[in-house]
């Protein structure tokens, strides 16, 4: 006998969930993180799902949060959908590399800033 609630049947109960989010990211934000670190198994999946309707709307948010969440994953399962998640939000990233290639040309970007810029153009024009 497997314990939990089935994925379909959590799939069904974040689908409004996941449509109100995509429309108020910053209303959804904390409730995504609550399901996260307070709900287990079955909360994790329902915020994953919130969390792909908001993806494209704020990937600048949702991205940082993600990372942020990877190191509490405890299964392959989730590790596997914060993964396809990532994957999805990388054609968005992937649009920026004309604005880094222009911002890594500012002669105002201390060396620091200057590595940052280009690591990312490295990551970006990898993924293309």
């Amino acid at each position: 006998m497997k314990a939990g609630i089935p994925i379909p049947v959590l799939r069904e109960i974040a689908r409004p969930l996941k449509k109100a989010a995509s429309k108020r990211v910053d209303d959804y934000l904390p409730l995504t993180r609550l399901l996260w670190d307070e709900f287990g198994r079955e909360g994790r999946n329902i915020a994953l799902i919130a969390l792909g309707g908001m993806e494209l709307k704020a990937a600048g948010t949702v991205v940082p949060l993600l990372f942020e969440t990877c190191p509490s994953c405890v299964t392959w399962a989730l590790c596997d959908a914060v993964r396809k998640m990532a994957a999805k939000l990388m054609p968005a990233f992937v649009s920026l590399l004309p604005n880094y290639v222009a911002w890594e040309r500012d002669p105002a970007l201390v060396p620091k800033d200057q590595r940052s810029v280009h690591s990312a153009i490295k990551a970006l024009d990898g993924a293309r």
